[in-house]
Order: C-alpha cells, then structure tokens, then sequence
C-alpha cells in the first residue's frame, strides 16, 4: 500500500490526509525590479497550507469577523479655514 504525505513548503507541516492541511498552490516572483524589470529571479511554485497563507495574508480568515475600519476623525484644511471664519463672524458680531 502507498502512502502519500503531503508537506507544506513554508512551514513544512505534514499530513497523509490531503483535507487537513488545505494546500494551496502560490507563485513566488521576485527580482530587482527597480534597475531592470527583465532581472527577474523567479517564479516558484510552492504548496502552502492554509495556517500559512492566512498568517501571510493571502487568504482572508474565513468565520472570524474582521475589525471595523477606523474612522479618520483628523479635520481638514478645508474643516479648519470654515472652523476659523466662523469663528471670526461670531467674534465680530
């Protein structure tokens, strides 16, 4: 009988039982595209398991809710010149 283990390329966690790692297949590009975009050093494959990809952000974390976004709360120049002339106004009233 044959037995196959499959292994996560990062974090190099194995399974006989292909469900319990959810491998997926990610293409790593790199080079030194600043000077020359024909320098490229790449691609590679790899085979990494879900834990990975959702610790690296490639995959979003499924069943947990995300924070809401922060309201920027931070006045603009606009909010501020309006602030200051009616500011004015009612100091020259």
């Amino acid at each position: 009988m044959e037995t196959t283990t499959y292994t996560c390329d990062r974090c190099e966690g194995s399974s006989t039982n292909r469900d319990e790692l959810r491998l997926t297949s990610v293409r790593v590009v790199w080079g030194d595209y600043f000077h020359s975009p024909c320098r490229i050093k790449g691609p590679l494959h790899v085979q990494w398991c879900q834990t990975c990809c959702v610790e690296l952000g490639i995959i979003p974390l499924l069943g947990k809710k995300q924070p809401p976004p922060v309201e920027d709360t931070a006045l603009t120049l606009e909010d501020l010149v309006r602030e200051i002339v009616h500011k004015e106004i009612e100091e020259s009233q």
